[in-house]
């Protein structure tokens, strides 16, 4: 998948679109809104998910594994998928599904750790024969890069319409960035960096100081014009691309 940004540099959100940054609720119930520990848990749950979907898939059917084996090039698949594929291949020469490379063996030994890993992290899982979408293998990394190009609007919208969006903006420095860029100046760019009260996260507190700012230039902004205003346009998006 590739990305294409019109330009990095967009304006800040002032006015009412401030709103849906210090208002930004998500659909796990209102994250935003619960308590610290309970926020830290869910995004640092989210965080180790994400690093482990892409291990708990078969490369096969594309669905999380309930039956893993090991088959003999080293690879783990589930069950149901491997059986199919070695019977479609009949008497001929068997090759490796993912390396290409000569199977020496049809022998399958089951995938103990990648069962208990499954049952452990994903115990509501989906029905059978569903399909895990190509987005949700996205590396931690690759969201946040994709966060990085928007502006603040947009970041806010991201994070309410996916979990993942919200877990991968938190555990990077989107919203400083953001402050710092847009409102350099403010007091509440300076209360960013100073001690959190009551062990407010950094995500939330970026957010809250970002929305302080936006409102007060919202109400400055018909005495002085604004240097966003005399910088690049505001941000199109990204348009995302699958690559070949």
């Amino acid at each position: 998948m590739g990305m294409r940004a019109p330009s990095p540099r967009h304006a800040p959100c002032t006015g009412d679109i401030a709103r849906d940054v210090d208002g930004n609720t998500s659909a796990e119930g209102d994250l935003m809104t619960v308590g610290v520990a309970t926020r830290g848990r869910f995004i640092e749950n989210r965080l180790v998910i994400m690093g482990l979907l892409p291990s708990l898939v078969c490369p096969l059917s594309s669905e999380i594994m309930r039956d893993p084996v090991c088959a003999a090039d080293g690879w783990t698949y589930e069950r149901r998928a491997i059986q199919a594929y070695f019977g479609n291949a009949g008497k001929a020469l068997l090759l490796s599904p993912v390396t290409g490379q000569r199977l020496v063996s049809r022998a399958l030994v089951p995938c103990h750790v990648v069962a208990q890993i499954v049952k452990q992290h994903l115990p509501d899982l989906p029905p059978l024969a569903t399909r895990v979408s190509k987005l949700q293998l996205i590396h931690q990394w690759q969201l946040q890069e994709i966060l990085s190009y928007l502006d603040a609007p947009s970041l806010a919208r991201c994070e309410a319409s996916w979990p993942s969006f919200l877990a991968a903006s938190a555990a990077s420095v989107a919203w400083q960035s953001l402050l710092a860029r847009d409102f350099p100046f403010h007091e509440a760019a300076a209360a960013e960096h100073s001690t959190p009260p009551g062990g407010e996260v950094p995500l939330a507190r970026a957010r809250r100081c970002y929305a302080i700012a936006a409102r007060a230039a919202a109400l400055t902004r018909p005495a002085a014009k604004p240097c966003w205003e005399r910088g690049a346009p505001a941000s199109q998006g990204l348009t995302l691309v699958a690559s070949r």
